[in-house]
C-alpha cells in the first residue's frame, strides 16, 4: 500500500537533529509497533537527515525502521531492502563499534533475509554480535527480539523460548513476545499447543494487532472454530482495521460466516486496490468478487475478479517473474 502523506513536524520539534531522531527511536521501540509507527518514524529520520547526515545513530535507527517493515511485510520490495541494508553500512562507516549500527547491522541480516537461503551463512557473523549487544545491553528490546528471531529462523527451539521470555519480562513487552513465540511456535517448531498457550498469553498482556491476528489465526487454523476467530477478531483494535492483516482476517471471517454484505462492506472501506501483508499479498477485488459470488451475483463476481485480475497483470509487467504475483 502507498506510504502515509508526509506530515511535516512543528517548527520547535524540526529544529534538532537529535531530537528528530529521539522521536523515531521512541517509536521504533513501540511495543505494539505497527505500520503506522514505522511511517511515522521513517518521516522523522527523513527530517533528521536534512539536518545531520553524519549522525550514526541515525542511519541506525533508519535502518532498523527500514528492516522492521521488511520483517512485517508493509514494504517487502527490493527497493526497502537496500535501503536497510544501506543506511546500516553507512552507519557502521560512521561509527563500526556503535551499539546501535552494530545492531542495525545484525537486524537487516536477519529480519530482511529471514527467508534467504543463505541466512545459515551470515549467522556465523551475526550471532557472535548480538550476543555481545546483549551482554552491553541486556534490557535492550530490539536486541532481544532481533536475537530470538535469529534463533527462530535456525530452528533452535530453546533458544528461541528463553530469549522471548526474557523480553517477555521486560515491561510491556509481554504482548510482543508472547505474540513472536506463538507465531515461532505454530509457523517453525510445529508445537500447536505451544502456539495456543503463547497466543492465550499475548491476547491476555495486551489485545493489539498481531496478538489478535494470532489468536484468529490458531481458532482457524487449529481448532477449526469460526466462533472463536470472532470472538478474537471482536477485540481488534479499530486502528488495526487501517492495516492491511487486519483488514485481511475481517473480510475472512466474514466470508467464513457466510455474510457477503459485510464483506463487501469492508472490501470498500479499503482505500487502496493493493493489501499487502504477512497473511495476505493480492487486490482487495479478489474478495470482492467471492462477496458477490457467496450472495448469488455471479455476473458481479466476474467482474470484480476481472479487475482484481487486471492489477494483478499491471504488476506483474515490470516483474513478469514475480512468484506472488503469479501465484
Amino acid at each position: 500500500s502507498p506510504a502515509a502523506p508526509e506530515r511535516p513536524l512543528p517548527a520547535a520539534e524540526a529544529t534538532s537533529a537529535p531530537r528528530l531522531i529521539q522521536k523515531a527511536t521512541e517509536l521504533l521501540n513501540t511495543a505494539t509497533r505497527g505500520r503506522v509507527e514505522l511511517e511515522a518514524a521513517d518521516r522523522y529520520c527523513k527530517q533528521a537527515s536534512a539536518l545531520d547526515e553524519l549522525s550514526a545513530e541515525l542511519w541506525a535507527v533508519w535502518s532498523l525502521v527500514d528492516s522492521w517493515r521488511v520483517y512485517y511485510n508493509f514494504d517487502n520490495s527490493i527497493e526497502r531492502r537496500e535501503a536497510a541494508r544501506a543506511k546500516a553500512e553507512k552507519a557502521m562507516q560512521l561509527e563500526p563499534t556503535g551499539f546501535s549500527p552494530r545492531l542495525a547491522q545484525a537486524g537487516y541480516i536477519t529480519l530482511a533475509n529471514q527467508h534467504s537461503g543463505a541466512l545459515s551463512a551470515f549467522a556465523a557473523k551475526v550471532e557472535p554480535t548480538l550476543r555481545e549487544l546483549r551482554r552491553e545491553r541486556p534490557q535492550d528490546a530490539n536486541t532481544l527480539l532481533i536475537f530470538a528471531l535469529l534463533q527462530r529462523n535456525l530452528v533452535r527451539k530453546e533458544a528461541t523460548r528463553q530469549a522471548l521470555r526474557d523480553l517477555a519480562a521486560l515491561p510491556g513487552f509481554a504482548a510482543m513476545a508472547w505474540t513472536e513465540l506463538g507465531w515461532a511456535e505454530a509457523g517453525h517448531f510445529g508445537e500447536m499447543a505451544e502456539a495456543q498457550n503463547a497466543a492465550t498469553r499475548a491476547l491476555a498482556a495486551a489485545p493489539y494487532w498481531n496478538s489478535v491476528i494470532l489468536n484468529i489465526e490458531m481458532a482457524l487454523g487449529w481448532t477449526a472454530s469460526v466462533a472463536q476467530a470472532q470472538a478474537a477478531l471482536d477485540q481488534l483494535p479499530a486502528s488495526a482495521l487501517q492495516e492491511d492483516g487486519g483488514i485481511f482476517y475481517a473480510i475472512y471471517v466474514a466470508w467464513l460466516s457466510g455474510e457477503s454484505a459485510t464483506m463487501l462492506r469492508l472490501v470498500e472501506s479499503v482505500p487502496r486496490d493493493w493489501l499487502q501483508s504477512n497473511f495476505f499479498e493480492g487486490p482487495r477485488l479478489y474478495f470482492a468478487g467471492y462477496a458477490h459470488d457467496l450472495a448469488g451475483r455471479p455476473d458481479a463476481a466476474r467482474l470484480s475478479w476481472s479487475r482484481a485480475l487486471q492489477i494483478v497483470d499491471e504488476r506483474l509487467a515490470p516483474t513478469p517473474a514475480a512468484p506472488e504475483l503469479l501465484i
